[in-house]
């Protein structure tokens, strides 16, 4: 007979302590920061209220048909700011490792500049959800198509550019210093 796995003999399941203790504190915070929440959006949706209401069929404000491809691009924006992320936070740990000292600010500064690209990413995915959820007038179709393709599309591309300039900066500086890990490796 095979066993399951992450299941013990007796047919309970394996979970590490950081996942009990990360669950626990799911359970116990969300109450408090969804009620956080409520009361700190409520001036904002009463001031909204009429215009969600005047634009029927819409989730967010936001025409059904757009949800078809709204998926793949929230996909690719949730990948990418999680990578930079992460590989600010990788900069950040490498600098604790090596200590503090006069080099250990480079590290401070490309972690600096890639989270700020995030801000670049976060800037046209709100002026898009404006624009596609009628906050924002916009006269023509074609125009609001152009806004949606240059803060939807145009911003995460920008920001994708910056940090790929940024992480080959890193690497060049790097090798010209000689030697080092880069924070992936």
């Amino acid at each position: 007979m095979q066993r399951v796995p992450f299941v013990d003999v007796r047919g309970e399941v394996e979970t590490s302590i950081g996942n009990k203790l990360a669950a626990s504190l799911l359970v116990l915070t969300i109450i408090p920061f969804a009620c956080y929440g409520g009361s700190a959006g409520e001036e904002q949706g009463k001031t909204l209220a009429e215009h969600f209401d005047s634009r029927r069929f819409t989730l967010l404000g936001i025409k059904w048909y757009h949800y078809l491809w709204l998926p793949v691009l929230i996909q690719l924006l949730l990948v990418q700011a999680s990578w930079a992320s992460l590989y600010g936070f990788e900069w950040l740990r490498n600098t604790w490792r090596s200590g503090l000292g006069l080099v250990s600010i480079l590290p401070w500064i490309f972690t600096a500049a890639i989270w700020w690209t995030l801000t670049i990413m976060a800037i046209g995915a709100e002026r898009c959800y404006r624009v596609l959820s009628g906050l924002d007038e916009i006269p023509s179709a074609g125009s609001r198509a152009f806004q949606v393709l240059k803060y939807g599309f145009g911003f995460p591309l920008l920001a994708a550019i910056l940090q790929t300039i940024i992480t080959l900066v890193n690497y060049g500086l790097l090798k010209l210093l000689g030697g080092g890990q880069t924070p992936t490796g």
